[in-house]
């Protein structure tokens, strides 16, 4: 029953016995109370006591009504932790379990973090703000969109931190400068950001970026600075661009299949020069460069160079010498294993 119903209720009650008892004994009662003495009608006595019902009935109400206020402040204070604590699973590598009033949700919390908590982008949402503001800005990250993560703290290892990050990179290339800069980000990160700025930086931030950035190049690096090599995209020498592919340690097959692409790009002049260059600094490009020789039709320098090495090496090229000092002429790509482009 809502206060004011039951209060009027009350007062109209109070009213009516009043008058009643005052119509049928209108006499008055003395009563003594601390040396005074009150000397009042019948009626308005039986009134007083009503009206002390209504209080104290009143004060027990409340006292329900604030204990029930106060048990409901409780449960949301579990439910915003508990709801933290969902958070903090799915955004950092850590996270403390908190005190809570419901022992029910205590346990809830204790089962919550033996489960490693993924987003799922597909799910409907929960109703809660937090949560769902959360998945709000994982699917813009997901959609290649620059957010700003505001109250959430993501750790850095966090997979849509880290996509964050690549957005930024692929938006603004000042920011993959800085991270490639800064200390704290991971190696995999830093080398997206090199990668980045290869494929969309200037013809002199590319040098640049890469002489800070020599402990990150690795294969899928080198392939990306060589298509940009190739494009003339890179102020950089080949004798550079010949110490970075003896860096990162390519085998005989990763040096011949440069070869392969470099052909369509480089002069003939250059190309041999390149070749030539890593096969002295690299015996895994010998091979590569036999390909370059034979290509440019340079037989006689293709068969010096493999009286260097053992009888029993570099056979089927050999065969291929043969074959054509007999003037029987076979495709070039099929002695060296190299698969026809489509």
């Amino acid at each position: 029953m809502k206060l004011r119903y039951y209060g009027s209720f009350t007062l109209l009650f109070m009213i009516v016995v009043g008058w009643y008892v005052y119509n049928t004994d209108p006499q008055k009662l003395p009563v003594n109370v601390a040396n005074h003495t009150l000397n009042l009608p019948i009626a308005l006595w039986i009134v007083g006591v009503v009206f002390l019902f209504f209080v104290f009935t009143l004060l027990f109400v409340l006292s329900g009504s604030l204990a029930n206020l106060w048990q409901r402040y409780k449960q949301k204070r579990d439910f915003e932790k508990l709801t933290e604590q969902i958070v903090s699973q799915n955004t950092k590598e850590h996270f403390i379990l908190e005190k809570y009033h419901n022992p029910h949700f205590t346990t809830l919390s204790k089962i919550l973090a033996r489960f490693k908590l993924e987003a799922d982008l597909n799910s409907q949402e929960s109703g809660c703000e937090k949560i769902d503001q959360l998945f709000s800005l994982y699917a813009r990250v997901s959609q290649a969109e620059d957010v700003e993560w505001r109250k959430y703290n993501l750790d850095p290892s966090n997979p849509f931190y880290i996509q964050n990050l690549q957005n930024k990179i692929h938006h603004d290339l000042k920011q993959a400068q800085q991270i490639l800069k800064k200390e704290g980000y991971s190696p995999a990160l830093k080398r997206q950001a090199l990668i980045d700025l290869i494929q969309r930086g200037s013809f002199k931030e590319i040098p640049k970026a890469l002489k800070g950035a020599s402990d990150l190049l690795d294969k899928s690096v080198l392939e990306v600075l060589l298509r940009a090599f190739w494009d003339k995209r890179v102020g950089m020498e080949l004798a550079e661009i010949g110490n970075l592919c003896v860096q990162v340690e390519c085998n005989k097959q990763e040096y011949l299949q440069m070869a392969v692409d470099a052909k369509t790009f480089l002069s003939p002049d250059d190309w041999y020069k390149f070749f030539e260059l890593l096969a002295e600094k690299d015996e895994q490009a010998e091979k590569a460069f036999l390909y370059v020789l034979l290509d440019l039709e340079m037989i006689e320098q293709a068969r010096e160079r493999l009286s260097n090495h053992p009888q029993d090496e570099f056979l089927i090229i050999k065969a291929y010498l043969e074959l054509k000092k007999s003037d029987k002429n076979y495709p070039l790509n099929i002695f060296f294993g190299i698969k026809p482009q489509v």
